[in-house]
């Protein structure tokens, strides 16, 4: 009897290691920053929010140039709203995170108050 219970825990051992390991590659880092159309970093609170298509995923609060941090599934499409003082509050297009990704970055650009040029996104 115990050599028949020993292959079935090796299986399950070996079962458990696979699934761990396809989590895993199912989820990639998501590092968001947010900086003025003129490159530069702002020295103030920003609350930065990750939407799927299903509805608000994670709210980060940053400040400066920080990069908000989030952990997402890859192969889902998002987007990032940032607001905060003295800048207009940016919501970007949807982008996706590949599957083969396990770090995704997006800058957002913001318009501050004083300045006259849109704010957008733009990967990396």
């Amino acid at each position: 009897m115990t050599r028949s219970i020993a292959p079935v825990l090796l299986l399950l051992v070996l079962s458990s290691f696979l699934v761990a390991q396809t989590d895993v590659r199912d989820n990639a880092d998501l590092m968001v920053t947010v900086r003025t159309t003129d490159e530069r970093s702002i020295e103030v609170p920003i609350q930065v929010e990750l939407i799927a298509p299903r509805g608000p995923v994670a709210t980060v609060h940053i400040t400066g140039s920080e990069p908000a941090q989030f952990r997402v599934i890859s192969g889902t499409s998002y987007r990032v709203k940032v607001s905060g003082l003295g800048f207009e509050a940016v919501t970007t297009s949807y982008f996706e995170i590949n599957p083969l990704e396990q770090l995704h970055t997006e800058t957002v650009h913001v318009k501050l108050e004083n300045q006259k040029q849109a704010g957008e996104s733009s990967p990396g």
